[in-house]
């Protein structure tokens, strides 16, 4: 009987040993393996989320198309002088104005910040009052961000005619501002 009992606690001392040298670190490496699983799961899922998140708003950026143009217009890149100049003259023009003199200036940062640029035109200006009433009407219903700034009336004895000298400040986005 003495001898089942030796080899008993042999075999179980193997099993056990057996189980502490290569059971138990394959063990330990399966539960790192899963947590790691874990972990890139979780990843997985944020990176879903993520992008799910971006179609939405792709998609919500896509149904205000409209109003993100109308910001560009108002807004836009570059100071697009010749286009703006063909607009005063023409809104000159048609509230019956004539469009004496421009004179522009071009700041690449302004005082709303370092990447809106101004650029500031001076209009000189001659006609009737009502007209010039017409024009900053027109100038006002403007797709740009413009800003009159400062208005000097004159009136000429002479040729019966009223001087208008305005300033003007249109703001575009600076994509290269100097820091």
């Amino acid at each position: 009987m003495k001898n089942y009992s030796f080899y008993s606690f042999i075999v179980f001392s193997f099993i056990l040993l057996l189980v502490f040298v290569a059971v138990l670190p394959k063990y330990r490496e399966l539960n790192d393996i899963r947590q790691k699983i874990l972990v890139k799961e979780g990843e997985l899922l944020s990176q879903e989320n993520y992008l799910k998140e971006v179609q939405r708003i792709s998609e919500e950026l896509k149904k205000r198309k409209d109003s993100l143009e109308k910001i560009e217009a108002a807004l836009p890149k570059s100071p697009r002088l010749s286009e703006l100049l063909n607009f005063l003259q023409k809104a000159a023009s048609q509230s019956g104005l004539v469009l004496d003199q421009i004179r522009t200036e071009v700041f690449p940062s302004s005082e709303m910040g370092k990447n809106i640029g101004v650029a500031q035109i001076g209009v000189a200006l001659k006609g009737d009052y009502q007209g010039f009433k017409q024009f900053v009407s027109l100038v006002e219903k403007s797709d740009r961000l413009i800003e009159i700034t400062n208005i000097d009336l004159t009136f000429s004895e002479k040729e019966k005619i009223f001087g208008f000298d305005l300033i003007i400040k249109v703001y575009f986005i600076n994509e290269n501002p100097i820091y």
